[in-house]
């Protein structure tokens, strides 16, 4: 998923040590947490297709597993995001990967639907797994999904070239 964005940032990297001789701390931050949302995002996809596929024998070490990876992809997005953001060459939109770690993750104690700090977490459809997946009030964030989400960065993601 994260393939071109990854192929795009390499040859970013080598003009830049072309032109430049040397990469910033935030450039060699940005191609390593690249590299780790796109083995996140591949892995998650495994094994949401793994739990869809033995939906009668449900498997609780692939949700735990799986919940993990989640939570961790929308860290290591957001930081992405965050390095973007004071990059002095790039900009990026606000995009559901930090809507779902700042309302859902990071803070769900400050959504106006308290509830949303319940643990619900939910798997096993095209649009994969959902944190706080609890259906709240009408109006109140839900996540759409980590697949929805990574395809929203993606689309968001500056030219580096």
């Amino acid at each position: 998923m994260f393939s071109d964005i990854i192929l795009q940032f390499n040859k970013y990297r080598r003009k830049l040590l072309e032109t430049e001789g040397l990469i910033s701390f935030q450039d060699a931050e940005l191609g390593k947490r690249l590299m780790q949302l796109n083995w996140l995002i591949n892995k998650s996809k495994f094994l949401n297709n793994t739990f869809m596929h033995n939906p009668k024998t449900p498997n609780f070490e692939i949700l735990e597993e799986l919940e993990i990876i989640t939570e961790t992809f929308y860290h290591f997005a957001w930081r992405v995001e965050e390095i973007i953001k004071h990059h002095p060459k790039f900009n990026m939109g606000n995009t559901n990967i930090r809507r779902v770690r700042n309302n859902l993750i990071q803070h769900p104690e400050k959504e106006r639907d308290k509830q949303k700090a319940s643990l619900s977490f939910e798997i096993g459809d095209d649009n994969g797994p959902k944190i706080k997946s609890y259906k709240g009030p009408e109006n109140s964030y839900q996540d759409e999904g980590l697949f929805v989400n990574a395809q929203d960065f993606i689309k968001k993601f500056p030219q580096l070239l």
